[in-house]
């Protein structure tokens, strides 16, 4: 932006100048330090400080005073401007303040992050359909861990053989996969109670399973795992006294989360142990909850809000006792 602030004198043939006194004090808001024009009589002197060029002229001389700072879309002297931010704070939509990160907390997804599992319920429930999302199915069986069978790096291949009311001793095997350094928190010929859940008996059309293995003597947790669309707040069934909860403000919207269009979230999940100890595992890290007695590995997949309508999200993980 160029701003001239321009003074002309009157130069009459042969004849002095009014010698009217006046001062004149012009001072440019964009310039630094500001510039001073003062007028005395027939002598114009004009001053500038800054670092803006300046010119002192006297005598019956037209005089021009120029000062000049960098207009662009960022960056003013004085007044830094970003569209709707100024200067001391430089908004980039996604992370950074001039205070720093604007999300301290949202730690970048771990690449190496594994997690998953997958029932076989062809034996226990052979007409169950898991693409009929209307299919609601529900296990509270006493179980021995029958066979616990290494797949390769962080999968393996567990069965189960499980009682439930006329269903007697009938196989369920499943597949798990987590970070190779945890540990399986049972062993074959272990006793536990296997409560598993597909899909939902009040909501249709959104799938997802969920189970909880017990120690059949104490009834503690051993191993639980969600992979859901359902609210949250269900998982904490399986899991009494334990419980979890969704976290969020901690990562930046991306896309558009205006509920109309396709915006995601990343969440935090906040796994609590009954006794007063808990902690949060943002969406596609791990963590480690130390209960008094039986700590826990907390391996959160996913954990994304989705704000389009119609959307529930993306919820992942599994939580695993100590051996």
């Amino acid at each position: 932006m160029k701003r001239i602030l321009s003074l002309s004198l009157c130069v009459l043939a042969n004849a002095a100048c009014p010698q009217d006194s006046k001062t004149e004090t012009a001072t440019d808001p964009s310039s630094t330090g500001g510039a001073t024009e003062t007028t005395s009589g027939a002598t114009e002197t004009t001053v500038t400080t800054g670092p803006t060029e300046a010119s002192e002229t006297t005598g019956a001389t037209l005089t021009t005073l120029t000062t000049s700072a960098s207009d662009t879309d960022s960056t003013e002297t004085g007044a830094t401007e970003t569209g709707a931010t100024e200067t001391g704070a430089t908004d980039t939509d996604a992370t950074e303040t001039s205070g720093g990160l604007e999300w301290p907390a949202c730690v970048a997804p771990d690449p190496a992050l594994t997690e998953g599992f997958e029932f076989d319920l062809s034996q226990w429930a052979p007409d169950f359909d898991f693409n009929d999302f209307e299919a609601y199915l529900e296990i509270e069986a006493a179980c021995v861990v029958t066979s616990v069978t290494p797949q390769g790096v962080g999968t393996t291949a567990i069965e189960l053989t499980c009682t439930e009311g006329p269903l007697v001793d009938v196989l369920v095997p499943f597949e798990l996969t987590m970070p190779e350094d945890i540990a399986l928190p049972f062993a074959p010929k272990d006793s536990v109670h296997l409560s598993y859940r597909a899909h939902s008996e009040d909501v249709d059309l959104l799938p997802g399973d969920r189970f909880a293995i017990r120690d059949q003597g104490d009834n503690r947790l051993l191993l639980a795992g969600f992979d859901d669309d359902l609210p949250i707040a269900w998982w904490s069934d399986l899991l009494a006294p334990m419980a979890v909860e969704r976290v969020g403000g901690l990562c930046p919207c991306e896309g558009i989360c205006d509920g109309e269009d396709v915006g995601t979230e990343r969440e935090a999940l906040r796994v609590s142990d009954g006794m007063g100890q808990q902690i949060e595992v943002l969406d596609r890290q791990r963590g480690t909850l130390a209960s008094p007695g039986s700590p826990y590995e907390v391996v959160v997949r996913a954990a994304v809000k989705q704000f389009c309508l119609n959307c529930a999200g993306d919820y992942r993980a599994l939580i695993v006792a100590a051996p």
